[in-house]
Formats: C-alpha cells, structure tokens, sequence
C-alpha cells in the first residue's frame, strides 16, 4: 500500500522575500540604491540540500532554518544588504577572478578607448568569506563569545607588545572571527554576521573593524546604551532590508 509522501511548506516569508525582491528590481532599474550596481538585483543559484549538508559537515556547524530555506529556494550570494550577500559553501582554492576594469573596444580609426560598463563579474563576486574560512573552517564551530554589545575602550588594550600579542589572540580575534558568518560587507570596515555557534545562535550582528571598534546585535545602533536590544534573525535582517529599499525606492521616482 502506497502512502502519500508529505511536502514540507515553503514559508510564508520566501513568499515574500520573492515578491518584493521583483518590486524592488522593478522600482530600481537603474541601480540607484546604494550597493546595487555590485550585484544588480541577482541572486546565486540556490544550494541542495546535499551542498549545505557538506557545507555543515565541513565547518562542524548548523545554520539557522531560516538561513537555510534562503539557501535552497531564494538563492546564495548576490542581492541584499549593503554591497550584496557572500555565497555559503565550500571551497578548497580561491577564485580566480578576471580583471573587472572597464572593457576595452576598439573604434573606426583603430584607436582603443573604454566602454562606460564594467566588465560582468556576478560569477566570481561574494566568495570572500569562503575564501577566508579556506584556512580556518575551525573558526566557525568555536562558540561566538558576546552575549552583549562590545566597545573598543584604549584603556583595555595592553601597551606591552607581547602582553598587546596575547590579547588580540585570545580576547580580540574571538570576538571578529569565531562563531560568525560573513553576510554583507557595508564598506568602512563593517559587516553584518549570522551567529552560528554559542547563545546567540540564529541571530544578525553589525560588526565594526574601523577605528571605534564595536560588534552589536543589529538594530542596535539607536538604542540608550543601558538598553536590551532585540535580536534579528536571518529573515527579519533580509526583510528589512527589502522593505527599507523598496520604501527608498519608490521615493526616488
């Protein structure tokens, strides 16, 4: 006796994420919006779920639901928050890149001269987190260490140069690197990561690299200071991404 195989529902929010990312395309088609020109409102094909299950194997971690079911019905890497998404998965070299400067044509009188378009590079954009975890896949399963947001303060950093050694090692570089995946870098030294280790597993966090080092759950940046901020998963993050730019957007006509 044969029995009727269940489907797992796609969620509502896909759903979502679908219609206003053709809105937003629609709305921009001249790549107004900051950071588009970078990914043009495309998207990466989307993994299996084979790919994402050697992906987890091999970095020892398990990406959120949500982050995963961007994965295999949206897409991975390209479109979204700041200069565009970092692609998840494995690679055992880094890409090799074309030159992305302008195209060169040559005109009637044989003289050379460059096209106004950049040359399309959407294939070998938003590997650079993968290429970073080449030689650290470790980092990814050791436990992301703030509960709270942090702030450089000078008076914690040692002067002494080994006692200043030990400290990027075991305080700094644990805070910007384990437990976190690249999602999208915003330019001026900061992105936005997806906690996949420790207690704030599942949620989005800004962090800042520049000078005033900071790392804060996102949505943190207008809060008092002695306020809880709340957290943001993977959805939410992209969501608010689409309904910021679509609002812009449509202003903008």
């Amino acid at each position: 006796m044969w029995r009727r195989t269940k489907h797992k529902q796609m969620p509502e929010w896909i759903a979502r994420v679908r219609s206003r990312l053709a809105e937003l395309r629609a709305a921009d088609p001249t790549l107004r919006m900051f950071g588009t020109f970078m990914h043009q409102y495309r998207l990466g094909p989307p993994l299996t779920q084979s790919e994402i299950t050697v992906a987890e194997t091999h970095y020892q971690i398990s990406i959120s639901p949500e982050y995963r079911d961007f994965l295999l019905h949206i897409g991975n890497g390209g479109a979204g928050p700041g200069y565009g998404l970092q692609r998840f998965g494995v690679l055992t070299a880094p890409v090799i890149r074309r030159n992305p400067s302008p195209a060169v044509v040559w005109d009637r009188d044989g003289g050379v001269g460059p096209i106004n378009e950049f040359a399309d590079c959407f294939d070998e954009l938003y590997f650079n987190e993968m290429e970073r975890l080449i030689n650290d896949r470790s980092s990814l399963a050791r436990p992301f260490p703030l509960t709270r947001p942090w702030t450089l303060n000078d008076r914690d950093i040692p002067d002494d140069d080994y006692a200043y050694t030990q400290w990027n090692i075991n305080v700094r570089e644990p805070m910007f690197k384990h437990g976190s995946i690249e999602l999208s870098n915003h330019g001026c030294g900061q992105k936005h990561k997806l906690v996949v280790t420790g207690e704030e597993s599942g949620s989005v966090w800004v962090f800042d690299e520049q000078d005033g080092e900071y790392i804060s759950p996102y949505g943190a940046g207008m809060l008092p200071d002695d306020a809880i901020p709340r957290r943001y998963t993977f959805a939410e993050w992209y969501e608010d991404w689409l309904i910021d730019y679509l609002y812009d957007a449509r202003k903008a006509r």
